[in-house]
């Protein structure tokens, strides 16, 4: 895909879950959550117009016929808007401005999602190959969080860090993984965070959840989003630094999307 690497990128990093008894592996890594930034990953084509468009397409119905083609992810994300710099509209002006006076300008030609805003939930697959994937089905089950709030000693926990970048000193996109293990079960997140300075603010979540004992993986994803005007004008603060933890604020945002999954063991 030819995605230029974020400013901080650790290619070492993963987490793999591996169930013996079925062969069922779940794995969350960089290659996995960057192919998740690209245009073919969001259903848009690439165009190298100045205007909001530059980030593509949003239609499906764009002719190309890549964007059908099968990544090695489960994703049921919603495609994301197209997030502007907030100095889109005067660049675009300069450039109106420029091509009138008989400037020749070189619009670059975008293949990804400048915010890393990826769509990427982790990879399902049977053994060891990715190829062998597999797709969660629609449940009614929910992830037991009063199970999650007992006082359980936590047997294993790690948080780790895929990609993390500064937007060109405009904000910050960030995918991490936190996982935790207890006697009664395991609980992953995989979360995408996106502020653009002055803009928006993005998190998508999901969540995998095990109940030791049980033949399946919960997975419930969540997308939620918030303009810094939609901020403003509900009185919250429109001051970026204030949007640095997304634990503190995520509430704030208005949810675009919520189901559960799962996969049998």
């Amino acid at each position: 895909e030819g995605v230029p690497p974020p400013e901080m990128i650790f290619d070492k990093n993963f987490v793999e879950l591996h169930f013996n008894k079925t062969g069922v592996t779940f794995r969350f890594d960089v290659i996995g959550g960057l192919l998740g930034c690209t245009l073919r990953a969001h259903k848009r084509t690439p165009n190298a117009s100045p205007t909001s468009e530059q980030a593509g397409n949003a239609s499906e119905a764009s002719g190309d016929t890549k964007s059908d083609e099968q990544f090695p992810f489960y994703s049921v994300i919603h495609p994301p808007d197209v997030v502007e710099h907030k100095l889109a509209e005067a660049w675009r002006e300069r450039s109106e401005r420029l091509t009138a006076s008989g400037k020749h300008i070189a619009y670059p030609v975008f293949n990804h999602d400048w915010t890393y805003s990826s769509v990427y939930q982790g990879s399902i697959f049977h053994g060891r190959d990715q190829q062998n994937q597999l797709k969660p089905q629609p449940t009614q089950d929910r992830i037991d969080y009063e199970l999650l709030k007992q006082k359980e000693p936590i047997l294993w926990y790690k948080s780790v860090t895929l990609y993390e970048s500064e937007l060109d000193d405009a904000g910050v996109g960030h995918l991490s993984v936190k996982i935790r293990v207890m006697p009664s079960c395991f609980f992953l997140l995989l979360r995408l965070f996106m502020r653009v300075d002055h803009v928006s603010l993005r998190i998508y979540d999901t969540r995998y959840f095990h109940r030791f004992g049980s033949d399946k993986v919960l997975i419930e994803t969540k997308t939620s989003d918030a303009s810094f005007e939609q901020l403003g004008a509900q009185g919250h603060s429109t001051s970026a630094r204030d949007y640095h933890e997304p634990h503190k604020f995520e509430h704030l945002l208005e949810q675009r999307q919520h189901l559960t999954e799962e996969i049998h063991l």
